[in-house]
C-alpha cells in the first residue's frame, strides 16, 4: 500500500463542562463528531487538563511538510447510549492520495460499549496519525472519516483535506520577524519549518554571543522538545551546522547535542573537524532538568519546553519545584538581612531565590498564557493537591 501505515497513539474518554446538561442525541439520529488535524502534539493534555467549564483551544493545520507527522483526532459530541448508559462507536477512515491511490483504515474504536454520561465528549481509544513517505506526491491529500454508531444503528460522514508541501526546507523570517514573540507562542501555532531560521537569527545577536550555557536555558528547552516532536528537522540542523561558524557554530552544535544524547553514533557521518566541535559541546556544563534546581536556567528549561509544546508536563514540574523549595520562602529575605554575608550566598538561600523565580514566572506566564492559568486551575481544583500547594496557587492565580 502507497504511504506509510497509518500509526496509533493511544488516548481515552473525558467529559468537559462547556457540554455537560446537553441533551442525549435521540436514539435513530446520526452520530455528531468532529474531526482535528494537528501537529500540536499537546493536544491531549490540552483536553484533559483543562478545567470542566472552560472551552480548551487547539491548534489546526492545513498543511504537512514530508516526514512531519499530522495527528487526525475524532471527537464524537452526541451518540446514542444503550440500557446500560454505554456508548458504542468506531470509525473507519479512508486516505485519498493526490495521484489517485487510496489507503484504508477500518474498525477504529472510539467508544467499545463504555459507559459514558450524556453530554461527554467522547475520545478515540487511539489517535490515527498520518506521515507521508519520501515517495508521496506533494498536493492535496482528502481524510474521509465515516462514523458509526453501533447502539443507534447510523452513521456519518466528514472529511478533511490536508496539503502536503512539496518541501521541508526552512521557510525564511519575514521581514521584521520577532524570533522571541515567536518561540513565547509557538505551541498557540506549531511552524516547525521555521525552526532552523529562527535558531540562526538568535544565534547570530551579538547579545547571544556572551550569554553562559546557563543563561540559555529557554532556548535549550525549546529547540530540544521541538527536535524531539519533530525529529524530521535534525538533518536540516545537523547540515547547516557544517557550514556554520562562531556562535552559531556554538549554538546549533548545542542543540543538537542535546536533542540527540540518546544516539551515541550521532555524527559519526560528519567530517572530523565538525565532529570534534560536537565532541567539545557535549562535554561543556549545561542545564540539566532536576526537580531541585540549583541554578535559573535549569528553571528555564521548562520553560522552554512548555513554549514549544503547550505541554502540561512542564508547568507541573516548575509546581513541583515550588513545592519542594516552600520551606526555603524565607532564606532569601534572612539573608539579605545578615551583616556580613559570604561571598557566595548558601544551598538554601539559592533554593530560596529559585522558588521567587519559579513563582514569578507561574505568575507572569498565567497573565500571558491563558494554558497556563487554564494547568494551574485544574491543579488547584484536584483533590491529590496538597493542602499548602493547593494554597499556594490559588496565591499565583490571584
Amino acid at each position: 500500500m502507497h504511504g506509510r501505515p497509518l500509526a496509533l497513539l493511544a488516548l481515552g474518554m473525558m467529559p468537559l463542562g462547556l457540554v455537560l446538561g446537553q441533551k442525549p442525541a435521540p436514539v435513530s439520529a446520526p452520530p455528531d463528531f468532529s474531526v482535528l488535524a494537528s501537529v500540536q502534539y499537546a493536544h491531549t493534555d490540552i483536553y484533559f487538563h483543562t478545567p470542566a467549564g472552560i472551552t480548551p483551544v487547539l491548534a489546526g493545520t492545513k498543511e504537512i511538510s514530508p516526514g512531519e507527522r499530522l495527528d487526525l483526532l475524532v471527537i464524537v459530541n452526541h451518540c446514542a447510549r444503550d440500557a446500560g448508559g454505554r456508548a458504542d462507536v468506531s470509525y473507519d477512515l479512508t486516505v485519498r492520495f493526490p495521484n489517485g491511490k487510496t489507503q484504508v483504515v477500518a474498525g477504529n474504536a472510539v467508544a467499545s460499549k463504555a459507559k459514558a454520561p450524556p453530554g461527554t465528549l467522547l475520545f478515540p481509544r487511539a489517535v490515527t496519525t498520518f506521515v507521508a513517505d519520501a515517495g508521496d506526491p506533494p498536493g492535496d491529500y482528502r481524510f474521509e472519516f465515516a462514523v458509526s454508531d453501533h447502539v443507534a444503528g447510523t452513521a456519518a460522514k466528514k472529511a478533511v483535506v490536508i496539503r502536503l508541501a512539496d518541501s521541508s526546507q526552512p521557510l525564511p523570517n519575514p521581514e521584521n520577524f520577532n524570533p522571541a514573540a515567536w518561540m513565547a507562542h509557538y505551541y498557540q501555532r506549531p511552524e516547525p519549518r521555521r525552526a532552523l531560521s529562527v535558531l540562526d537569527a538568535l544565534s547570530n545577536d551579538p547579545a547571544m554571543a556572551h550569554r553562559t550555557n546557563d543563561q540559555l536555558g529557554a532556548l535549550l528547552g525549546f529547540f530540544e522538545q521541538l527536535l524531539w516532536d519533530n525529529p524530521w528537522l535534525i538533518p536540516q540542523f545537523k547540515e547547516s551546522l557544517l557550514e556554520a561558524e562562531g556562535n552559531e557554530q556554538h549554538v546549533l552544535a548545542l542543540v543538537l547535542t542535546r536533542a540527540t544524547r540518546s544516539k551515541p553514533n550521532f555524527g559519526d557521518d560528519l567530517p572530523k573537524k565538525v565532529r570534534k566541535v560536537l565532541e567539545k559541546t557535549g562535554r561543556e556544563q549545561q542545564p540539566a532538568p532536576s526537580l531541585e534546581p540549583m541554578s535559573g536556567g535549569q528553571l528555564d528549561l521548562y520553560w522552554g519546553r512548555f513554549f514549544a509544546s503547550g505541554g502540561y508536563r512542564p508547568i507541573s514540574d516548575i509546581v513541583a519545584i515550588v513545592r519542594n523549595y516552600l520551606p526555603y520562602a524565607k532564606s532569601l529575605e534572612d539573608f539579605k538581612k545578615l551583616a556580613d554575608k559570604p561571598k557566595a550566598p548558601p544551598p538554601d538561600v539559592v533554593r530560596g531565590a529559585i522558588l521567587n523565580a519559579a513563582l514569578w514566572s507561574l505568575k507572569s506566564n498565567a497573565r500571558e498564557h491563558p494554558l497556563v492559568r487554564n494547568y494551574l486551575l485544574s491543579m488547584s481544583e484536584s483533590p491529590d493537591t496538597p493542602a499548602d500547594l493547593k494554597a499556594m496557587l490559588i496565591r499565583i492565580l490571584g
